[in-house]
């Protein structure tokens, strides 16, 4: 997938996931991370602004993770609140990581994929695999 394809698929979704609702993703490739910079709200505490997250996909026993290298906060979020913001982030990342990172499920059409390998080019994801 190029990256202008991952961006369209994106583009006006909105994820809500554990009370923090996440809109405007978008998607950047480099040759050795994936970089995604979005909006995050949390309706609860009222906590919203700006969040990119780094890292790296990989593959394990056939399934693609996403391990995060680095999560960055905008210059919106200050004071007590980015200290919460920082907190509820790193939690999020713990409950959903394993250690091979975050699971990224792929579903095409009602079949399982088993993934090969995931390469990183500039503007580029590939994945290599085959259906079962």
């Amino acid at each position: 997938m190029t990256e202008q394809e991952i961006n369209d698929y994106l583009a006006e979704r909105e994820f809500n996931q554990s009370g923090v609702i996440i809109r405007d993703v978008r998607v950047t490739v480099t040759d050795d991370a994936l970089i995604a910079a979005f909006s995050a709200s949390q309706v609860e505490s009222g906590l919203s602004g700006g969040v990119t997250v780094r890292g790296v996909p990989q593959v394990a026993d056939g399934q693609i993770y996403f391990r995060v290298d680095d999560v960055t906060l905008d210059e919106s979020i200050g004071g007590f609140a980015r200290m919460l913001a920082r907190a509820a982030i790193d939690q999020a990342i713990r409950q959903y990581s394993t250690d091979d990172g975050i699971p990224v499920p792929i579903n095409v059409a009602d079949t399982n994929i088993e993934v090969e390998e995931v390469e990183l080019d500039p503007g580029v994801l590939t994945l290599t695999g085959r259906t079962q």
